[in-house]
């Protein structure tokens, strides 16, 4: 049924259509002609259908059949624009219209809503529950459902004007109508409240039981959101050149976005111009603006992500302010494109534990994970560092059972809180980086707890970390000691590396970073592993090193490898191992063991320092007679330099 100008009643749902609507995506010219597509065919008894031209064109009418009780066919249109008026039986098809092409063409100017007079205007409330179209102006003084497959087609030029807190819902209780607004940019298509007040009226909602036929093309959506949002996306709608404009709360609340989606515009809301109530609804499309509003970011606004989703530069940043987690079956992947920038609050993670991150920045263009501005979150003890810009940050943590993460051109900035700003837990896939930096950190740059290895390819990982109070933050802190032998050749720290996992299981080499390497608890080299150490490294222990394999640390006069630590319990050659020291120090050792070195098998210990022991310098069994003293410097060792068990 078609409400227009001319509409004298006040409609409650009522209208009975004789015959199916036109589309303003579709016609075609009817008949009985014969069978050829482009043209009607010659007359003939019993009416087949007549086809139009193809796609974008008018279909021609085709010729009326000459069968006395012929039904009349139904003609269509091009390949996209289908429809027409079936004959009568009995009679000869009538001919119907050509089709008309969907007009690309998208609004670019902000829209408003000129006047709001509804005299005269068809007014529609209660249930909808069979077809219309709308046309002309259209009140709708009250709350409306859409309900059953009802289609609702919205001419171009009409003007919807709804009542004070009104809600106009599509798709009321899972079922599937289709909405069809085909505004043009000579004659948009405008839903406005009854004055001009922010916030007037209530949702435009599109529920999940839309088809996704439904598409809102060069359409004003003003003066909503007096709860919630303007516009409420749940199902697969399209939205294409739609201004959302003057909305008392936020602009949009999507959980998806059609697949043909763009230049969402949205401006002068209170709250956010688009809340993410699922992962989808991050989708943002193509082409949108969303400056000028209350809060000009991306609202994620769902506790765990099912499903994977792409995030795009769109102007503003994406905002966390809880914890966000994937789900344990669907292993989703977020996917991160360059110049997104994504703010995570104080304290907040960001868990990939069963998920995917694909963090795909671009050289000179990168994504960047930060914490918020504190003007987003502004109790003063969030903002961390005393920096006036930013509060300190929660963390991203990538774990067991997802794929192999990649950070490309990625920089994470400003989090850590009371972890780590990454943490890293990937045992079959490892991790992919290729410049990664880590800015700000506290009080650790990345934690791997749990074994996996960087990418042969990966290069570039920059980690920077902040002192708080005084404090020794880590740059990297290994409980997963496999990843500490494949880091990068161009890696750069600045803050100490941390080594808790307890011992080497894997063969490698433990490269002079600048910075030293912390051993908290008791560290063991297992038997039939090889650890090699580079000139330069120092290596501070809390406890003790157990050396039953192969340990060979090769310094020189100028960058000697130094074992130290505060009352800690030197080194242990054990039975079976091999060792082989040149130009190190060895110093402060001897607790509980009574030396710097307890050599159970003879050691090549050359051009060193023993110093500071608790105990002995050296102690050695009684069969040992490899010479110690000779090429090596003793100072001040309590119990003497060179001892026997």
């Amino acid at each position: 049924m078609r409400l227009g100008w001319s509409a004298a009643v006040s409609l409650a749902v009522v209208f009975a259509c004789s015959s199916e609507p036109d589309s303003p995506e579709s016609g075609g010219g009817a008949g009985t002609g014969g069978s050829d597509e482009g043209e009607a065919g010659a007359p003939s008894k019993g009416g087949n259908q007549g086809k139009g031209g193809s796609q974008g064109e008018a279909g021609a009418q085709g010729e009326a059949g000459a069968g006395n009780a012929s039904q009349g066919g139904t003609g269509q249109g091009g390949a996209t624009d289908e429809g027409g008026h079936a004959g009568a039986d009995n009679s000869s098809g009538a001919g119907g219209e050509g089709g008309q092409a969907d007009d690309p063409t998208l609004v670019t100017t902000p829209l408003s809503c000129g006047s709001r007079d509804v005299n005269g205007a068809t007014v529609i409330s209660g249930a909808i529950t069979t077809d219309m179209t709308w046309a002309g102006v259209v009140h709708i003084p009250e709350s409306i459902t859409i309900r059953n497959e009802a289609k609702i087609t919205i001419e171009p030029g009409t003007k919807i004007i709804v009542g004070l807190d009104a809600d106009i819902e599509f798709g009321w209780q899972g079922s599937h109508p289709t909405v069809t607004a085909l505004g043009t940019v000579a004659e948009p298509i405008y839903f406005c409240g009854e004055t001009d007040t922010p916030g007037y009226w209530g949702e435009l909602i599109l529920r999940d039981g839309v088809t996704s036929d439904s598409v809102l093309r060069n359409v004003l959506v003003a003066e909503g959101g007096s709860d919630t949002a303007a516009l409420v996306m749940e199902g697969p709608a399209s939205l294409r050149g739609v201004q959302v404009r003057d909305a008392g709360q936020d602009g949009v609340h999507a959980s998806m976005f059609g697949a043909s989606s763009s230049a969402l515009s949205v401006a002068n809301a209170g709250g956010y111009p688009v809340v993410a109530k699922l992962a989808p609804g991050v989708e943002i499309p193509e082409a949108s603006q969303l400056t000028g509003n209350g809060e000009d970011a991306i609202l994620i606004d769902f506790a765990q992500f099912a499903q994977s989703a792409t995030f795009t530069h769109v102007g503003v940043p994406y905002r966390q302010y809880e914890d966000l987690s994937s789900t344990s079956l669907d292993k989703p992947t977020l996917t991160f494109t360059p110049g997104v920038r994504y703010e995570i609050a104080p304290e907040k993670d960001l868990s990939f534990e069963w998920g995917t991150l694909h963090s795909l920045g671009a050289e000179g263009n990168p994504v960047t994970f930060s914490a918020m501005p504190c003007e987003a979150f502004p109790s003063d003890n969030d903002c961390y560092f005393n920096d006036a810009d930013f509060a300190e940050g929660g963390a991203i943590s990538v774990g067991l059972d997802g794929d192999m993460p990649v950070l490309e051109h990625t920089v994470i900035s400003r989090l850590g809180y009371n972890n780590a700003a990454l943490t890293l837990g990937n045992e079959a896939g490892g991790v992919h980086v290729n410049d990664l930096v880590i800015e700000k950190a506290h009080p650790v740059g990345i934690w791997f707890i749990n074994g996996g290895t960087f990418s042969a390819t990966s290069s570039g990982l920059n980690i920077e970390v902040v002192s708080k109070n005084g404090d020794s933050p880590s740059s990297m802190s290994f409980w997963a000691c496999e990843y500490l032998f494949s880091l990068p050749e161009d890696t750069v720290v600045n803050g100490r590396v941390s080594v808790g996992c307890g011992g080497f299981d894997t063969s490698g080499v433990l490269r002079n970073l600048g910075v030293d390497y912390s051993f908290p608890g008791s560290f063991m080299i297992s038997n039939g592993i090889e650890t090699t150490i580079e000139p330069g490294v120092t290596l501070v222990f809390g406890d003790d090193l157990h050396v039953g394999g192969t340990l060979t640390a090769l310094g020189t006069a100028n960058d000697p490898i130094q074992f130290l630590g505060n009352n800690w319990q030197g080194i242990n050659a054990d039975v079976g191992s091999d060792v082989t020291l040149d130009h190190v120090v060895i110093d402060g050792g001897g607790t509980f063991t009574g030396a710097n070195l307890s050599a159970h098998v003879p050691v090549a210990l050359t051009n060193s320092t023993i110093s500071n022991s608790t105990g002995w310098g050296v102690l050695k069994e009684a069969a040992d007679s490899t010479d110690y003293a000779t090429s090596n410097t003793f100072a001040n060792n309590t119990s003497g330099d060179i001892g026997t068990f």
